[in-house]
């Protein structure tokens, strides 16, 4: 399935595919929590169908099709981190190497999927780009990054790379409201980052709850009334990705109400932040984006808390 926010960009797809154009390597990159892997599977299970609908999508009945829904088809190779790991290992890259040595089975191609393609480590990306120059006849190479800045130039030099969009706040919306949910979408969608899967998911979880937790800790703190280390420990449970995500909504919401472009969120922080200049809005913002790269750094959690609130703290000073 596709989400309707895929939908011009399975048509540009479709278009190339049928001009005979379709690239051997597919370079698909956009936000987390938009169903992206959706799009990208289905894209694959197009390309292996052998009677596909005049749509482009896969029939459903052919007998690639048929071996593709159970899960065994010879023609498809999905690349991903082992269970418990972050990487993609050179050990995954060298199956795709063996995986391109074979004979196609079912379908008219074979097609292979790396997700997320950041996640290759250093010897797996050097390793995939003999694959990515010297390309197989009848094989397609799908790639999907949520952070392909962050990728070789020589990788991304070698495949066409299509950005899949995030959808519009009225898209979004629109198919928030087709799901049941316990929640306002349009204040899920907000805490979301306009992400709408991520927004169910937020829904579904106790994220909504732990966020409302934990600006009412970092508020205490800030105006004086309650003790970091304290609070600290309690935020171990936290991802930094999740703390991030929070504070970068209540900012973004802060900046544009600042310069009347919308209203802020009521939150536990809105009263600290609104009395914030912009000057030290943009300071909160920019030390924001000095946290983001060591949300996946080993530093210690406590040390990237401390660091956190003391330039929160000093922006006031």
């Amino acid at each position: 399935m596709i989400y309707p926010w895929h939908l011009s960009t399975w048509q540009i797809i479709q278009r190339a595919k049928q001009a005979g154009r379709l690239p051997h390597a597919l370079l698909l990159s956009g936000e987390q929590g938009c169903g992206h892997e959706a799009f990208m599977a289905t894209l694959e299970h197009s390309l292996l169908c052998s009677t596909p609908t005049a749509e482009g999508f896969a029939c459903g009945h052919c007998r690639s099709c048929e071996v593709y829904q159970a899960d065994a088809h010879p023609d498809s190779l999905w690349i991903k981190p082992a269970e418990d790991k972050t990487t993609i290992s050179i050990d995954s890259v060298r199956e795709l190497g063996r995986f391109l040595t074979l004979s196609i089975s079912y379908s008219p191609v074979r097609v292979a999927l790396i997700s997320p393609a950041e996640g290759l480590n250093v010897n797996a990306a050097n390793s995939l780009l003999k694959a990515l120059e010297e390309p197989t006849p009848n094989t397609h190479l799908l790639l999907l990054s949520y952070q392909p800045g962050s990728l070789l130039p020589t990788i991304r030099s070698r495949c066409q790379h299509l950005r899949l969009p995030l959808p519009s706040t009225e898209m979004a919306l629109a198919w928030l409201e087709t799901q049941t949910l316990t929640h306002e979408p349009s204040a899920l969608l907000s805490q979301a980052l306009g992400r709408p899967l991520y927004a169910v998911t937020l829904d579904q979880g106790e994220q909504v709850t732990q966020q409302q937790v934990f600006m009412t800790q970092l508020a205490q703190v800030l105006n004086g009334q309650g003790s970091l280390p304290t609070f600290a420990n309690s935020w171990q449970k936290y991802s930094r990705h999740e703390i991030l995500d929070w504070l970068y909504v209540i900012l973004q919401q802060h900046l544009k109400a600042h310069y009347g472009a919308g209203e802020p969120l009521n939150h536990p922080l809105s009263v600290w932040l609104s009395s914030c200049s912009s000057k030290q809005l943009w300071q909160l913002m920019q030390h924001w984006q000095a946290l983001k790269p060591l949300a996946d750094h080993p530093i210690n959690q406590h040390i990237f808390i401390e660091n956190m609130v003391a330039q929160w703290q000093l922006v006031k000073l």
